[in-house]
């Protein structure tokens, strides 16, 4: 696949940097990656991360997507929208409880 100039530049500065100065390319046990390909999978998944997820946060606090549903409780029922409604913004200890 041919990635951006951008996407390739960031992996090589991850790919030179003394964190992956160690790691050993080519052995089975890390699927023969080279350094340059850990690297451009780590630049995939914090691009995923650092863009899905406040998305993902920002919708659900929202409001416009319920909360998640954990076995025993009824989290998915909660209505956000209540919860910002019924703040007292002039209250920084009620923010921030």
């Amino acid at each position: 696949r041919q990635w951006p100039d951008m996407v390739n530049n960031v992996a090589t500065i991850y790919a030179e940097s003394p964190s992956l100065a160690n790691f050993p390319e080519g052995r089975p046990e890390y699927n023969n990656m080279t350094r340059h390909e850990l690297a451009m999978l780590m630049v995939s998944i914090m691009s995923l991360a650092g863009m899905v997820g406040p998305y993902t946060h920002g919708v659900i606090a929202m409001g416009h997507r319920p909360l998640v549903e954990y076995e025993g409780h009824a989290t998915h029922n909660i209505d956000v929208t209540r919860v910002w409604d019924a703040l007292d913004l002039d209250d920084r200890d009620e923010i921030r409880r």
